[in-house]
């Protein structure tokens, strides 16, 4: 069993949302030639994160009743956010750095992290 409360999941992950949002859309920008990931994809990215980041910062506030439901609701995006990140990486490998490719699947690892733990929690009694 999961003994994080499920409110207090949802503040860390608009957190990590907003943190994401502001490496994507600030950072990583700036530095878009060094990791090989062009500009206008990092903001789409960017914005995709900030929309999550509303969205569980949101259930923080008015926690839902069925809170389980919305918590599924941000595990499955975090997961198709990994997925899109991926299929990124893999139509630009020719373009993506190392360093690029290390942040990245770093991210990942630690989004689908998130998601497991936020599933777990949706899935205890």
């Amino acid at each position: 069993m999961i003994a994080i409360d499920h409110n207090k999941l949802f503040w860390f992950d608009a957190a990590g949302a907003t943190l994401t949002a502001i490496m994507h859309g600030f950072v990583l920008t700036r530095f878009s030639e060094l990791i090989g990931v062009q500009t206008q994809i990092l903001i789409y990215l960017s914005i995709a994160a900030l929309l999550f980041a509303i969205y569980s910062a949101s259930c923080a506030i008015f926690k839902p009743s069925n809170w389980r439901l919305f918590l599924r609701v941000i595990a499955s995006a975090n997961i198709c956010f990994c997925i899109a990140t991926l299929v990124i990486l893999f139509m630009n490998r020719s373009e993506v750095t190392k360093i690029g490719l290390a942040y990245f699947l770093l991210e990942i690892l630690i989004i689908i992290a998130i998601a497991i733990i936020e599933f777990r929690k949706a899935n205890t009694n």
